[in-house]
């Protein structure tokens, strides 16, 4: 019944028809390839609008609701801007009347109709013409609230993650290029554009995207701020392990410590804000481990990493964040929700422009302060206010003369609302989420061609690399290599690395080959191709990597010991012994030789050697392999009643009892042949074992 998708498919499939004559008519067509992934577009847009119209009436998720609620009184969003615009002109009237402040009837009046802007730009779908006619008057309207263009602009950016929808996209990429905008604006913008070309990124784009995208890579900014989008969208990825850390380590440790710290040094020395103040306090902190994991955490504060996510997470209950507007609204100390607060003026301006926390952080820490008694509500506001004002006036006004700075705090404030949005909303399971999955903005193969600069390349591979993300890692460093003028090792072992965390050992050792041309002696990739063709099972290639190893470190007892097991598994028993009596010698202590050792013995004939070596294990906490092994020793020997004795041991010491004891002796077969033990005489003890059970 949607007669106007009909209509369009319709239309399709005639334009279809028609390209597929001219080319049977032999007729050329430069535009065929343009033609051909536009009609692919469209095929999905229908898609999406009969979609969208399906769940529309029944879905419970948020999206299909708000849009529910909005058709209770349907109206154009240029109507929905002209009432705003009314009520922020009676407003503005009224105060200029009333010095006291806003009513706060007429200030709840213009907060419904800001949240009614962004629902209605947030669920379009199409957006059209004159809605976007409609957004580019608002924002160039310099009367117009800034906080309310934010807010607009964030709810055309959560749209552009529900559906694909090109004259959204199309718009966002307007706003960006604007040159009259805040920067704030714009900066949203950008952000936004990249996650819907991410999150549709297997989708062809039409035309007019990136013909729209050609131009604005002309921009003199783009290529800077195309690289400081990128860097801050990778950084969201730190943000889950930085919030794991506080939660699992930091904060924990800190009230374990606690009892300790002021049962030494009393209540008043206890002050984690400044452990340098007291070095016995920064002692207990150095010991604790916790030092070196705060230290991090500011290194990584300072690069720009979101460490606060963990500290506000638990202040998102408040009624305030059940609407999914007041996420992203720009912090405001008259909003009806916070006018309560009472704070000295100089204060709240303060917090209203501190960049390091983001706007939705800034309305938990005043909707926190409702709950604290007023005496000690002053009393840390003093604080706060003597201590940091100059310190953080003077970091704004750094920031402000570095335009790319700005640019970059812009960037990540709005990342951090939209992260916390996500993570944290009530309802947060009805969107899609990109940081779940990892933005990697190299899989966009419309973007790829503006990610030609090898240095930004570089620095995103090596934090996919750093923080373990393998396949990312792997994709930027190979995407990097092909940038490079000229190859490099290190990109090489880096690539090989990456493939042999991924498992993919075959690869890796391909690549670290292609590193030795250019660094033969590289003990680390001595050690990472020993490691891979001993993963491999190439024992003896494994043995030769090593032994490089060695001939650089003769006295390493660790790098022997390891050289001896990879003889051991090569067969090589009499090069596997040299190993093991050369750790003997370094360290005769070494409690992770006689076991290898004692099994080496064994395997080459030399019982009582294995039995001697065997006894000084069994005298200090054996375990169950420990007896089965005795009792082959035993076995080899002839000595069959301590055999059955042993095995009796360890099937006592084991999981799995009897059953599991017989697949353990039936798993050594090879190694009681080789100690001239037939199957026959195995299947004998067995069973004497058996019956001696009974």
């Amino acid at each position: 019944m949607q007669w106007e998708v009909s209509d369009g498919l319709g239309t399709i499939a005639k334009n279809y028809a028609y390209m597929l004559r001219y080319l049977t008519d032999g007729m050329e067509d430069p535009q065929r390839d343009r033609i051909y992934s536009d009609l692919v577009s469209d095929i999905y847009s229908a898609s999406d609008t009969l979609t969208r119209r399906l769940l529309m009436p029944d879905s419970p998720s948020i999206y299909f609701a708000t849009i529910r609620n909005l058709g209770i009184r349907p109206r154009r969003l240029q109507d929905i801007l002209d009432e705003y615009v009314k009520l922020s002109g009676a407003v503005a009237n009224i105060v200029e009347q009333i010095t006291q402040g806003t009513p706060r009837a007429n200030r709840a009046d213009m907060e419904r109709a800001e949240r009614e802007i962004f629902n209605y730009v947030w669920t379009v779908f199409p957006l059209t013409g004159a809605d976007a006619n409609a957004v580019r008057e608002f924002l160039g309207d310099e009367v117009m609230p800034l906080t309310t263009k934010r807010l607009l602009v964030s709810g055309l950016v959560l749209g552009a993650m529900e559906f694909f929808d090109p004259a959204r996209i199309l718009l966002l990429m307007d706003i960006y290029d604007s040159d009259t905008l805040d920067v704030r604006l714009t900066s949203a913008a950008l952000v936004g554009f990249l996650l819907a070309m991410f999150k549709f990124r297997n989708r062809p784009m039409p035309q007019t995207i990136t013909d729209r995208l050609a131009a604005v890579s002309d921009l003199p900014g783009w290529q800077s701020d195309l690289k400081t989008a990128f860097l801050e969208l990778i950084r969201t990825r730190d943000t889950e392990r930085i919030n794991r850390t506080m939660r699992e380590d930091i904060i924990p440790g800190m009230m374990k410590m606690r009892p300790d710290i002021i049962r030494k040094m009393g209540e008043a020395s206890f002050d984690p804000e400044n452990p340098e103040a007291n070095p016995e306090w920064e002692e207990m902190l150095s010991k604790s481990g916790l030092a070196d994991k705060i230290r991090d955490l500011s290194e990584l504060q300072q690069e720009g990493a979101d460490v606060f996510m963990s500290t506000f997470s638990h202040l998102k209950s408040f009624p305030f964040f059940n609407e999914a507007a007041n996420w992203f609204m720009p912090f405001d100390t008259e909003r009806t929700d916070i006018a309560a607060v009472e704070l000295p003026p100089a204060l709240a301006e303060l917090m209203a422009r501190l960049p390091i926390l983001c706007d939705s952080d800034k309305y938990s820490f005043f909707l926190s302060l409702n709950h604290v008694p007023q005496a000690q509500r002053r009393m840390m506001m003093s604080q706060f206010e003597a201590q940091n004002a100059q310190q953080l006036e003077e970091m704004m006004r750094a920031e402000a003369s570095m335009p790319a700075m700005e640019r970059r705090t812009a960037i990540s404030s709005f990342l951090q609302n939209l992260y916390r949005f996500l993570n944290l909303f009530r309802r947060n399971a009805d969107f899609y989420n990109p940081f779940a999955e990892g933005v990697n903005l190299l899989c966009v193969e419309s973007l790829a061609p503006y990610l030609s600069d090898a240095e930004t390349v570089r620095v995103v591979a090596e934090f996919f690399f750093r923080c373990g993300y393998w396949s990312d890692a792997l994709a930027a460093f190979l995407h990097l290599d092909k940038l490079l003028p000229v190859p490099e090792g290190p990109v090489f072992q880096k690539i090989g690395y990456c493939y042999q965390k991924m498992g993919d050992v075959d690869k890796a050792i391909e690549y670290y080959h292609q590193a030795e041309y250019f660094d033969a002696e590289s003990t680390w990739l001595r050690r990472r191709l020993a490691a891979a063709y001993r993963q491999k099972g190439d024992y003896a290639e494994a043995a030769r990597y090593y032994g490089l190893l060695a001939d650089d470190d003769p006295d390493n007892a660790d790098l022997a010991l390891t050289i001896g097991y990879v003889l051991l598994q090569n067969k090589d028993y009499k090069g596997a012994l040299k190993q093991f009596y050369k750790v003997e010698y370094l360290d005769e202590n070494n409690a992770r030789l006689l076991r290898p050792l004692a099994w080496t013995l064994f395997l080459s004939g030399d019982y009582e050697g294995a039995r001697e070596r065997y006894r000084r294990i069994l005298e200090n906490e054996p375990n169950s392999g420990d007896y089965l092994n005795m009792g082959h020793v035993a076995m080899a020997l002839a000595q069959y009643k301590e055999a059955i004795n042993f095995y009796k041991l360890s099937m006592n010491g084991a999981d799995g009892g009897t059953e599991a004891l017989i697949r353990n002796i039936r798993a050594d077969a090879d190694a009681l042949r080789g100690a001239g033990v037939t199957d026959r005489v195995t299947a004998l003890i067995i069973d004497a074992l058996l019956y001696s059970l009974n």
